[in-house]
């Protein structure tokens, strides 16, 4: 909240545009000044409590209900995903007379759940700021439920973001600058309206996704104590995007039979046929791939990676020309290095390059053994699978 209570109250900060659009397009432009090496930000929730002079001008605590206990649960399960990609330290206070949280979390029973799941006031000093009232059929909010992603997405209103998209559940007209139609989706956004074609249908999300954690991590510091040890994360339909900055972590697909992309790369995607599985925030660490029984591609790192495809017909693909690489044989795996990182692959078919040049697995192997380049005896494919 605002300047209604100010025994909890932090200060507002105003922000600047970056010049980034994928930021950009997300900011409200004010963030709460957390406090303390712990990077504070207080919360609560109200029943009667104190709601100062000139709340908003629809003084939405005239017709509340406060949330019951499960409701409260799961609302600080919804803070949690936030923590875990920012600085932020959620703390929760007594909401009374004469203290309140700077987010304060009620059911508004004049919202009609035809035309809206709920609202978040953006970070400001007036005493709205930062509140966020929700839907009355907002029910047990269960992860996975569409009321559980839409605490999320309000959280994400009272702590600085705004939608990426020019559209809103009131009256008002937003402003830009928005991202483009391709971006502005679930998979980027859990401040968007609109789902992503490629996620599984009826999917909501559990979390904030790939441009929230970018623009929120800008706001209050990336939190990079989350998962500190090597973590494996198991590939399914139930898209997920994973910050995990520490360790070696692993994309797990060895369960699945469908073709398989998967990406080691911070920022991009991983899929299961079609269908999205997975999305790395930016500073994520992936350096382990496990593919399943499928045709996979899988795309490799700067970290240096270690590559099992599986069954199938598989292929791992490479940033660089196939001439900065060296290549070292055992006997089950090939190794490739570029300076200070290694890359291990295993149950490997074919081995892409930036150069375009498709180089068989086996082939590597070969030439390696042998000392001579891919190319110099049989076995060197192009792109389009003719022998050079």
């Amino acid at each position: 909240m605002g300047n209604g209570i100010n025994s909890s109250q932090s200060a507002v900060v105003t922000d600047s545009l970056t010049g980034n659009n994928a930021i950009d397009s997300m900011l409200t432009l004010t963030h709460w000044a957390t406090m303390g090496t712990n990077r504070t930000l207080y919360y609560s929730f109200p029943n009667l409590g104190s709601w100062g002079s000139n709340y908003s001008s629809s003084n939405e605590y005239t017709n509340m209900t406060a949330l019951n206990s499960g409701q409260q649960a799961q609302f600080r399960l919804a803070l949690a995903t936030w923590s875990r990609v920012a600085n932020i330290n959620f703390v929760e206070i007594a909401d009374n007379s004469s203290q309140a949280g700077d987010i304060r979390a009620a059911i508004n029973n004049t919202i009609n759940p035809q035309s809206s799941s709920g609202f978040g006031y953006y970070p400001s000093d007036f005493a709205s700021g930062g509140d966020i009232w929700l839907a009355p059929n907002v029910g047990e909010a269960a992860v996975g439920s569409f009321y559980f992603a839409t605490m999320i997405h309000e959280i994400g209103h009272a702590i600085g973001l705004k939608h990426p998209g020019s559209y809103d559940s009131g009256d008002s007209t937003p402003s830009g600058p928005f991202l483009p139609s391709s971006t502005d989706n679930y998979a980027y956004s859990v401040m968007s309206y609109n789902r992503n074609s490629q996620m599984e249908s009826g999917l909501n999300l559990t979390g904030p996704s790939l441009y929230d954690i970018q623009a929120i991590q800008l706001l209050y510091g990336a939190n990079t104590g989350t998962a500190p040890g090597n973590d494996s994360y198991t590939l399914s339909t139930a898209f997920q995007t994973i910050w995990d900055p520490n360790g070696s972590n692993t994309l797990d697909g060895s369960a699945q039979s469908s073709n398989l992309s998967i990406d080691l790369r911070a920022g991009n995607f991983s899929y299961i046929g079609s269908t999205l599985a997975a999305g790395l925030a930016y500073g994520t660490r992936a350096q382990v791939a496990r593919g399943g029984t499928g045709d996979d591609t899988i795309y490799t790192n700067e970290l240096g990676d270690s590559i099992d495809g599986g069954a199938g017909n598989d292929t791992v693909v490479f940033s660089g020309n196939y001439s900065s690489y060296a290549i070292a044989p055992s006997s089950s795996t090939v190794t490739l290095s570029q300076g200070g990182a290694s890359w291990s692959l295993a149950n490997v078919e074919t081995v892409r390059f930036a150069d375009t040049a498709v180089a068989a697995y086996a082939e590597l192997r070969r030439a390696a053994l042998s000392g001579q380049q891919p190319g110099s005896g049989p076995g060197l494919w192009d792109r389009h699978h003719r022998r050079l």
